[in-house]
């Protein structure tokens, strides 16, 4: 579980040090901008500490977090 979450917690600072990078070069507005660190925050929240999204999981009936995760993200991507 540990590698997992390293893995996950390098990914998540790559993907917000370039998100910074692309608003420096404006690429990106602010709003954009606002929008992935948001993201990439709750993101790397999640992985740090995934046990206290258990009350998320019991109230809407999903066995893992991992369902969680790809419901999101299918949701995300369908916005």
């Amino acid at each position: 579980m540990i590698a997992l979450q390293l893995i996950g917690i390098s990914i998540a600072l790559v993907a917000i040090y370039m998100s910074y990078l692309y608003y420096r070069r404006k690429d990106f507005t602010k709003l954009d901008f606002l929008f992935w660190m948001t993201i990439w925050s709750v993101f790397l929240i999640v992985i740090i500490t995934p046990s206290s999204f258990d009350f998320i999981l019991k109230t809407l009936k999903i066995w893992r977090m991992l369902d969680m995760i790809v419901i999101v993200s299918l949701i995300i991507i369908y916005m």
